[in-house]
């Protein structure tokens, strides 16, 4: 992160779940540990961490109103709590890095045998078609609370770390196959075209510029439990 900061020592900590049983992080020593109702422990550092318009859990409303006045709840965690809560694990990484192609068409939600669509959760990384909520969607998913709800989910402390990871699977993935911003497919979907920037980062970058190793941008990840 030096050319980012400017700081030498300057380091972003990352959440491997690869191996977890559970939430790992989830301790007073860390991110904080909750109850059944996801009320974090009076003991952890986060127990008063407060979340923008935590309170307005309704589709597309998420202080989009002009006359919104967002409520400061506290931050709420349930992981695993969930009847049908699953984590993703190493398996599920090995087999999205077995997937070679970028992305494919339509270029959404709907694209198969897509490393991209796959990564982000939205296929099964084991064959890249079946219709599943994997890797990156599942773990905001079994974290529940805050972190499933995706439009206030960063105001955990837990979608940084969490998506630290993933920016880490996917330099995995960019060395693994070396990877170039010629890779990127010419597409016209909008927000997405080789030419338009990825927002809100600035100043403007391309997609395709984001398609090449993170050690370009001064980022050097860290190796851990030989991932």
């Amino acid at each position: 992160m030096r050319i980012c900061t400017g700081v030498e020592t300057f380091t972003c900590p990352y959440n491997d779940w690869q191996d977890d049983s559970g939430c790992a992080l989830c301790t007073n020593d860390f991110i904080g540990d909750s109850n059944e109702q996801g009320i974090l422990s009076e003991f952890s550092i986060f127990s008063r961490w407060k979340v923008a318009c935590g309170e307005l859990d309704f589709d597309n409303q998420y202080c989009v109103m002009p006359d919104c006045v967002c409520q400061r709840a506290n931050l709420i965690r349930k992981p695993g709590y969930s009847p049908s809560a699953r984590k993703p694990g190493r398996a599920d990484v090995t087999a999205v890095l077995g997937i070679s192609t970028y992305d494919t068409l339509p270029y959404s939600t709907a694209s198969e045998h897509s490393f991209r669509n796959c990564l982000e959760g939205f296929r099964s990384p084991r064959d890249g078609v079946t219709s599943l909520v994997s890797l990156h969607n599942l773990w905001h998913v079994y974290l529940g609370g805050i972190m499933s709800r995706v439009p206030i989910s960063a105001n955990d402390p837990a979608f940084l770390m969490h998506h630290c990871f993933i920016d880490k699977i996917f330099e995995k993935y960019i060395i693994q196959y070396d990877v170039r911003p010629s890779d990127y497919p010419p597409n016209t979907r909008p927000g997405h075209t080789p030419t338009e920037c990825m927002v809100p980062f600035f100043p403007c970058n391309t997609h395709p510029q984001y398609l090449q190793s993170l050690a370009n941008y001064g980022i050097i990840f860290s190796s851990y439990n030989g991932f």
